[in-house]
């Protein structure tokens, strides 16, 4: 009888290291677990559930990038995509502090604190725009230039992609539109050429004088040159006065005749083409 005592208790403590071996130690469930355990199962439980949502952890302050879904408290990138093949990295944030780069003629640049720098690849040159004729660019261009003319010499500029991506450096840059921007990618992004680099000077007040008699000065562009109509266009040395050429215009026909000796629909047309007018209506005869 003692013998089989013996045998039972000798096959019960084998059995226990056994059955201790084939154990499986269950997961810990979303009740308890932390985030480093979420992070490791990729933010889903045994069960198949977001841990996540079940734990309240979006929106809870706390940027998590393992979540199944998108978590509020991660700030999305804003950095031009990597992958891009238009896009081309040249250093990170810690280099881009000490690096100096240029991007080609037909790229932009950008860099922050968060992206790093480099250069994104622009469209290619397209079609030709302004011009006396005012030549327009398709939807998502702009009108390019490639001196500081901005076209009011009715020089032809080239339409070019609208960026869609700037970066934070400061360069500040006179625009066409004389508005002064950081960077010649922010004019260009707002569909303005760069006219000059460093900020717009002051220009003119409409009310300057301007015109070729005594010591009358020039208009800076966005302006034109007006003039009275007992003035005649200042050909008898009449001083005219600098006044803002018009971006937009009604569509109504009163008939005034421009000191080019050209019939404008009306007085803001011919404004709106740099010109003061010598009379109302139609021309009847043109200026030699």
């Amino acid at each position: 009888m003692l013998c089989n005592a013996r045998n039972f208790s000798l096959a019960l403590a084998l059995a226990l290291p056994l059955a201790a071996c084939n154990a499986t130690v269950a997961p810990p469930s979303s009740d308890d677990i932390t985030k480093e355990e979420a992070e490791e199962l990729g933010g889903i439980d045994q069960q198949g559930n977001d841990i996540c949502e079940a734990e309240g952890w979006y929106g809870d302050g706390e940027c998590d990038d393992f979540c199944v879904n998108v978590d509020p408290d991660c700030a999305l990138s804003n950095c031009p995509d990597p992958n891009d093949p238009s896009v081309h990295y040249v250093g990170t944030p810690e280099q881009c502090e000490v690096i100096d780069f240029g991007c080609d003629e037909n790229q932009v640049g950008f860099g922050s604190p968060e992206c790093g720098c480099g250069c994104i690849d622009q469209g290619a040159v397209g079609e030709a725009c302004g011009g006396i004729a005012g030549l327009p660019c398709a939807e998502g261009q702009f009108c390019f230039y490639s001196d500081a003319s901005c076209g009011f010499d009715d020089g032809l500029g080239e339409c070019k992609e609208l960026p869609t991506v700037c970066g934070e450096i400061y360069g500040p840059v006179c625009a066409c539109n004389g508005v002064t921007y950081d960077n010649a990618c922010l004019a260009n992004a707002d569909g303005q050429s760069v006219s000059s680099e460093g900020a717009c000077e002051e220009p003119p007040q409409p009310g300057t004088p301007c015109g070729f008699a005594g010591d009358g000065a020039g208009c800076e562009p966005g302006q034109f040159c007006n003039y009275k109509l007992e003035d005649t266009c200042g050909w008898a040395d009449a001083l005219g006065f600098c006044d803002t050429i018009p971006q937009y215009c009604p569509e109504d026909y009163s008939p005034v005749c421009g000191c080019d000796g050209m019939t404008y629909s009306n007085e803001c047309s011919a404004n709106a083409a740099g010109v003061a007018i010598v009379a109302i209506g139609e021309c009847t005869i043109t200026k030699n």
